[in-house]
């Protein structure tokens, strides 16, 4: 990404949200990883509809 692109994918709404999607896809080529709770899950997601 350039510098212009970087800033106007900081500002998207749903910046945070795509950061841990993509920290959860990279913790997922981790063997050793231990999963997390599906209520991890379900806390988000309702975060997520109730915002």
């Amino acid at each position: 990404m350039n510098k212009e692109e970087i800033k106007s994918f900081e500002k998207n709404q749903f910046f945070n949200e795509i950061l841990l999607v993509r920290e959860l896809d990279e913790k997922a080529k981790d063997t050793n990883f231990k999963n997390l709770e599906l209520e991890f899950f379900i806390t988000k997601i309702e975060s997520i509809f109730l915002s």
